[in-house]
């Protein structure tokens, strides 16, 4: 049925160009064909392989927390990952969390999708980065490498560190530590 409602709009597109092209193409010429073109393949294409329109779903275990047991993890994993640092440590995961909070991974990640709009791991390279940013402009970690500084950050690889960290701020550590060592 999708694909016979796509083929009927096709159709419609199909015939207004057509009028169109036909009462216009005095006075433009054959550029008017050119956008006629695009339009209808990119509906063929629809129609070809059934692409439909992404559905919003939200997770049944997002709908099985109580507010007040998504503001309760949101406060223990604020202390967990925060307070006790544990976002430095490489090898602490959701499922770890999960474990020290007597809870399952599936309520932490919606706990992080619904109060902090992001899943678990963005969470914890947001607090690596800051940690980062701020050990590259302290002087007393000038002479350390930027990969010794993302260790401490607690990122596994390099490229995960260099890749959160030009993602969150457009540049990359090394450009960071020089920016700001210009300004002090």
């Amino acid at each position: 049925m999708y694909l016979y409602a796509k083929l009927g709009i096709i159709f419609e597109i199909d015939n207004y160009f057509y009028s169109f092209f036909q009462k216009s193409a005095k006075k433009f010429g054959s550029l008017i064909i050119l956008p006629y073109l695009c339009c209808i393949n990119l509906l063929r294409i629809m129609a070809k392989y059934n692409i439909q329109p992404k559905k919003e779903k939200s997770a049944r275990y997002q709908t099985l927390l109580s507010e007040e047991t998504k503001d309760r993890l949101r406060d223990e994993i604020i202390r967990l990952i925060v307070t006790e640092r544990k976002y430095k440590d490489p090898e602490y995961n959701s499922k770890k969390l999960a474990e020290d909070l007597s809870t399952n991974s599936r309520y932490i990640s919606a706990v992080c999708a619904t109060r902090f709009h992001k899943n678990y791991s963005e969470l914890v390279n947001d607090y690596r980065v800051n940690d980062a940013m701020s050990l590259l402009t302290d002087k007393r970690y000038a002479k350390m490498s930027v990969e010794d500084i993302s260790e401490m950050a607690g990122f596994c690889t390099r490229q995960s560190f260099y890749a959160n960290f030009y993602k969150r701020l457009g540049i990359t550590p090394r450009q960071y530590r020089l920016e700001h060592s210009q300004h002090k």
